[in-house]
């Protein structure tokens, strides 16, 4: 019985593949494929079952298709239903979550070792504290499709920690690992949830010796229940959506954000992303190399912040223990930082926050001095 059904799966697929092919023959006699200088495959099965005409004929699709995404639309339901788990390099993890497949390069792995030295020197030159995100299928293991490959980061936090310190290092990851059943990172975009900040926000206070504010898990607000995020728009697959999220008492202190000296707003979530599909663009809006953030907090007191995509949603959290948050993205700015920084406060009297994402850190990070 098995035998005859997988006879028929067989089938079906090439059933539905000539059919593609068809459709698009079809297409092309409407005039709705521009011509091109590549000439169509021919379809011998010969060429169809060796699997050559499959491919030249994607490669003749792509260059001539008006619409490529109508292609690469089909081209994934084929994928799906020849039962493929990864799709444009992201796995197709269980309960719709999915995955970006990622590798370090060998000279990604020798540099770690440069890149956390250099952080360490900034910790010690300044009262900082380091958070690094672990990615979601770190978290996340068993929602990976059976037997798929991930780099392990666990080793690299374990070095983090050893070399900065335990006075500077926030262990993000025993905090998430906690609470893998509930929803602390989105499933059709890389990053984690306003969820999992809220999670780990006792563990900063902690770390960086502040007095933790009453947030309660009672008052979170979904803000959208059906967003798509990056991860689905690149595999061009449907089904899964996210709901994004946040904490009201997190804004109550906010008196205005100020992005790159130009725009003032006075809120720190803009819900417009939402449409967009972009579900960690709601936080801080979208790429801003220099943020200012001021809270009705008078206690004279400043924070630093060297962070990536994945600070947005946390640092909400942070308004009722600063009045003035200064907020940078290294990587939109290429001169040394730490003059940058001491032109808003010193050493002795501005707190410093790094907060990014392992895989970026370990790709980006870049803290240098002159």
């Amino acid at each position: 019985m098995n035998e005859k059904r997988n006879h028929l799966f067989t089938i079906c697929v090439i059933a539905f593949v000539l059919f593609a092919f068809a459709w698009a023959d079809l297409v092309q006699d409407s005039g709705k494929i521009a011509t091109a200088d590549n000439a169509k495959p021919v379809f011998t099965w010969e060429a169809f079952v060796s699997g050559t005409y499959a491919s030249e004929y994607d490669a003749f699709a792509r260059e001539t298709f008006v619409s490529k995404a109508k292609w690469v639309k089909l081209q994934t339901s084929m994928d799906l239903l020849a039962g493929k788990e990864e799709l444009q390099g992201i796995y197709l993890g269980k309960g719709g979550y999915l995955f970006e497949k990622y590798a370090p390069s060998a000279k990604t792995l020798d540099e770690l070792g440069g890149k956390l030295q250099k952080l360490k020197k900034l910790t010690d030159d300044w009262n900082a504290t380091v958070m690094l995100i672990p990615s979601a299928d770190n978290i996340l293991r068993r929602k990976l499709p059976d037997g798929a490959p991930y780099f392990d980061e666990t080793g690299f936090l374990e070095q983090a920690a050893m070399v900065l310190g335990e006075e500077h290092y926030v262990d993000v990851y025993s905090v998430l690992n906690e609470h893998q059943g509930e929803a602390v990172y989105y499933k059709t975009d890389e990053h984690w949830t306003a969820l999992a900040a809220f999670y780990t926000y006792p563990a900063w206070a902690e770390i960086a010796k502040k007095p933790r504010f009453p947030y309660y898990r009672k008052d979170e607000v979904v803000l959208e229940g059906n967003c798509v995020g990056e991860l689905q728009r690149r595999t061009r697959t449907e089904g899964s959506f996210d709901r994004v999220s946040y904490f009201p008492e997190t804004e109550r202190r906010l008196l205005s954000v100020i992005y790159d000296f130009q725009t003032e707003r006075e809120t720190m979530f803009n819900t417009q992303w939402l449409d967009e599909g972009d579900p960690n663009a709601v936080f801080l809006d979208d790429e801003h190399v220099f943020t200012k953030i001021v809270s009705n907090r008078k206690n004279g007191k400043k924070l630093f912040v060297l962070k990536d995509s994945y600070g947005d949603c946390f640092l909400p959290f942070l308004l009722p223990h600063y009045e003035t948050i200064y907020v940078m993205e290294l990587e939109g700015y290429k001169d040394d930082p730490e003059i940058f920084m001491k032109g808003f406060g010193h050493p002795d009297t501005m707190d410093v926050l790094i907060l990014y994402g392992v895989r970026h850190f370990m790709e980006s990070f870049d803290y240098t001095t002159e």
